[in-house]
């Protein structure tokens, strides 16, 4: 039976493969800043990734700008 930290581990490893493989990491971290986005967040910077991240916003609210300036632009 895999344990937790196994379950754990695997996350954190798929953090390091997209600070690893992006360009610019865009990212919306919980309030208290902690957990796997902020792990990844940490990762990019650490790689000289440019990050972008943004507090106090849901996805759906970001889609518009990100399609705009990400995907299309």
């Amino acid at each position: 039976i895999p344990q937790r930290w196994d379950f754990t581990r695997i996350n954190y490893d798929r953090n390091t493969l997209i600070a690893q493989e992006c360009d610019v990491l865009v990212a919306l971290p919980a309030g208290d800043r902690t957990g796997g986005t902020e792990d990844t967040l940490k990762k990019a910077e650490s790689l000289g990734k440019t990050n972008t991240y943004y507090e106090g916003i849901s996805y759906i609210d970001l889609l518009p700008y990100l399609w705009d300036n990400v995907f299309v632009g």
